[in-house]
């Protein structure tokens, strides 16, 4: 009688059956990573669109003079002690906010990918005047969803 070595068809059909549902288990958490690092990608991105927004009105209100808040159009009207270019105004145009300089064409602060939205801002009376900027910015992460931060500014006036 030979000695026959081998995997039998049952023994082959189960391994491959063990094989598959590794392979889908690793390619699902494969999968989760990289959806993982396009959000934090966006996430990041994000703040540090923030950051410059609200660092760009940080330096508007430093040195005001003077503050007023529109509403219709919303807009902040700052004038700065010894700077050329009075007034600074802020608007936000559809999804942009958008910075004039004295007499000159508005500038649209913003990437084209980040939206700016729920656009607020508050006068602040009393001594010392002040004002409150907060505002949503959102982008699109890689796998379609929106991303979405808040930020606020808060500054008073020295006089």
């Amino acid at each position: 009688m030979k000695n026959i070595r081998g995997f039998t068809l049952i023994e082959t059909l189960i391994y491959l059956a063990l094989f598959g549902i590794i392979i889908g288990g690793v390619s699902a958490g494969v999968y989760a990573i990289i959806e993982g690092a396009g959000r934090t990608q966006t996430k990041i991105f994000l703040q540090e669109e923030g950051d410059f927004l609200t660092a760009k009105i940080n330096w508007a209100l430093s040195g005001a003079s003077d503050i007023s808040v529109a509403s219709n159009p919303l807009g902040l009207k700052v004038d700065k002690f010894v700077y050329a270019n009075n007034p600074l105004v802020f608007n936000l145009t559809g999804n942009d906010l958008t910075l004039s300089e004295g007499a000159g064409a508005p500038q649209i602060l913003n990437p084209s990918a980040v939206k700016v939205g729920n656009l607020i801002l508050q006068d602040i009376p009393g001594q010392p005047e002040g004002v409150l900027v907060s505002f949503t910015l959102s982008a699109p992460a890689q796998n379609g969803s929106v991303i979405t931060q808040d930020f606020e500014v808060t500054k008073y006036l020295r006089k």
